[in-house]
């Protein structure tokens, strides 16, 4: 814009213009927030003239969870743990965190997670493939214990697997 453009009627859509922006601006954020809440804890932050700065919280946002949320690495472990011993491809892994999540992730999410975690010996190529579906893979973390069962109640008493011994008569 020149100084030949400063006319109010020019000054008045420029502002228009802004405050559309604005709102759009506000909308796409609000939105972000509430379908991503799994991708960080911390709040956003934004960059002003070299320092980093908290973003302004916008008063139509909900307040915030009551319990803190897991880091998405974490979710990704958690995910990875529950997989088949037997492997498990690339796609068996995005439904695993689909159900978690309730959001798909990127196929190089994915794939740069499974690198990452076979660099770290976490996950193993169970069967190489080329192709499409991709190879398969082995969790190696060790698997959570499993839930032990109640303890026999006093009023029911213990069953053993012996039979028991005839009565001759």
């Amino acid at each position: 814009m020149t100084v030949s453009d400063l006319s109010p009627d020019a000054l008045g859509r420029l502002e228009a213009k802004l405050v559309a922006d604005l709102e759009m601006v506000r909308k796409v954020r609000a939105l972000l927030e509430e379908h991503r809440p799994l991708l960080s804890a911390s709040p956003p932050m934004v960059t002003v003239s070299g320092t980093a700065a908290p973003a302004p919280t916008l008063p139509s946002q909900p307040p915030a969870p009551a319990e803190p949320q897991k880091p998405y690495d974490e979710i990704l472990l958690d995910c990875l743990v529950q997989m088949p011993e037997g492997g498990f491809a690339p796609q068996e892994f995005k439904r695993a965190i689909y159900k978690v999540t309730r959001n798909f992730p990127d196929g190089s999410t994915v794939k740069t997670f499974l690198n990452r975690a076979i660099r770290q010996g976490k996950v193993v190529i169970a069967e190489a493939r080329t192709g499409r579906n991709g190879s398969l893979y082995r969790c190696t973390l060790p698997r959570p214990a499993p839930a032990e069962s109640p303890p026999a109640s006093a009023d029911f008493p213990a069953v053993s697997a012996e039979p028991s011994p005839a009565k001759t008569e």
